[in-house]
């Protein structure tokens, strides 16, 4: 007959289990703020053509995390961080319902990778569509993929390495996003 080990083994047992899960952490949702764009050289400045002219119509593709899974990207989150990455941006129009351009956008993919004690590499995929609300004329229309792999110099906790991952790619799809939108000139917003 086995006896059950001495006490204190399986006090290491349980303590070393608890420690595991303690670094491996709950997946949770990317935070807004950390979604944010962080507009390439501070503050915003100059004219444009879509200056204040954009209005944020139709967000999805976001998914609600599972805590001890893996780490998504929720779709409040998502249009509420596009949103303020666009005002800071001075692209979003002050009243949603005058905007001369109506933005889509579609979260096609978060990539989550198999949790580990190392990386956490994330790519981001998002589709947009812009269309001038009177005309219904499509503007711009693109998929745009972004990468960002957190390490333990992020943070110690798994979760926390993924959720920023997660976070940080969808800030760098929203920043190149914007650099794009910026970009489009008279003649690429013109009747055709």
């Amino acid at each position: 007959m086995r006896r059950p080990p001495p006490p204190s083994r399986t006090i290491r047992i349980v303590g070393g289990a608890v420690a595991a899960l303690a670094l491996w952490g709950c997946a949770g949702a990317a935070e807004v703020d950390g979604m944010v764009a962080r507009p390439a050289g501070g503050a915003v400045t100059g004219d444009f053509p879509l200056r204040q002219s954009v209005g944020l119509t139709v967000v999805e593709g976001g998914k609600a995390s599972v805590p001890l899974l893996a780490a998504e990207v929720d779709n409040p989150a998502f249009a509420a961080a596009l949103r303020r990455s666009l005002a800071s941006a001075d692209l979003l129009a002050a009243d949603g319902g005058r905007a001369r351009y109506a933005l889509h956008a579609t979260l096609l993919r978060a990539d989550q990778p198999v949790r580990g004690l190392t990386a956490k590499a994330v790519a981001a995929k998002v589709h947009y569509r812009l269309q001038e609300v009177v005309s219904q004329r499509v503007v711009f229309d693109q998929s745009i993929e972004t990468r960002y792999t957190a390490t333990l110099e992020d943070s110690l906790i798994a979760a926390a390495r993924h959720r920023e991952a997660n976070e940080a790619a969808v800030r760098r799809n929203f920043e190149v996003l914007i650099g794009k939108l910026r970009s489009l000139g008279p003649a690429d917003l013109a009747q055709r």
